[in-house]
């Protein structure tokens, strides 16, 4: 619950403009549970890079 909690908070916080920065801080944040992490990470990357293309 705690990391749940903690991505929302680094997603509501950092843009896709910090996700350079907020990438590292949550993976050392949340390195208790490794596997888990890696998803969140990933969908945060997905995330922000989606958001950075906008349609025609």
């Amino acid at each position: 619950m705690i990391l749940v909690e903690s991505y929302f908070e680094f997603h509501m916080f950092f843009n896709c403009r910090n996700a350079v920065l907020a990438l590292p801080i949550l993976a050392f944040t949340s390195a208790y549970d490794p596997p888990c992490s890696l998803m969140m990470l990933l969908r945060y990357v997905k995330d922000s890079t989606s958001s950075r293309v906008s349609p025609p």
